[in-house]
């Protein structure tokens, strides 16, 4: 194992700070009389993950009121999904594996591999976050992207691995306007980057 990998598995990744807990501060200012859906959820079982769809979330950002957030926690389903740390770190998590083999790793080449090698493992194709060309460096996405590219690469490879569980919110086809940045429910002005993290980290790919 090369040094680069060795201080992956080492020093596992910060998340528990300003960037994991960003969703979580905004969605707190959403109501001072309650607390939306996504924060409620965390009272689930540890090694179960609550997500709403694209709808019922929404739905509790522009009418945060009890009855609406008491609905989209009605619906909200129960996935086993890896997290953001877990692919940082290549830890198991929920799914029971570790996900770098899932995607080609062999924890011995961690430095050389681009977002390509990783798709093409899963047969994604070339089909990155805008504006991602695929040459990026695996590794250095995850750990040092932006918000939207990390958490956009793991939301796509866990819905790949893990379909049908980790569609079970997010449909493929929401997904794929989400990476080209063109994801408008309703003919609504389309999700900025910063308002698909907070979905995604609320729903589809936990910080840790």
């Amino acid at each position: 194992m090369n040094e680069e990998a060795a201080r992956h598995q080492a020093q596992p990744a910060d998340l528990t700070g300003a960037g994991a807990s960003v969703g979580r501060r905004r969605l707190l200012k959403l109501g001072a009389g309650a607390v939306p859906v996504s924060l409620t959820l965390v009272s689930r079982p540890v090694h179960a993950f609550a997500c709403n769809t694209t709808s019922a979330w929404g739905s509790v950002q522009i009418n945060n009121v009890a009855s609406v957030q008491a609905n989209a926690e009605s619906k909200a389903t129960i996935v086993n999904v890896w997290t953001l740390a877990d692919w940082v770190n290549n830890t198991a998590g929920t799914p029971g594996a570790q996900p770098w083999s899932q995607v080609g790793l062999d924890g011995a080449n961690t430095g050389t591999w681009t977002l390509t090698d990783a798709f093409s493992h899963v047969n994604l194709g070339a089909i990155y976050p805008v504006p991602l060309t695929g040459s990026e460096n695996f590794m250095g996405i995850l750990m040092n992207g932006s918000e939207y590219h990390k958490y956009m690469v793991v939301a796509m490879l866990n819905s790949k691995l893990l379909n049908p569980g980790a569609n079970d919110c997010l449909a493929p086809s929401h997904l794929d306007e989400m990476r080209r940045l063109v994801f408008a429910p309703g003919g609504a002005t389309a999700w900025s980057e910063e308002k698909i993290v907070e979905y995604l980290q609320g729903n589809v790919v936990p910080p840790s």
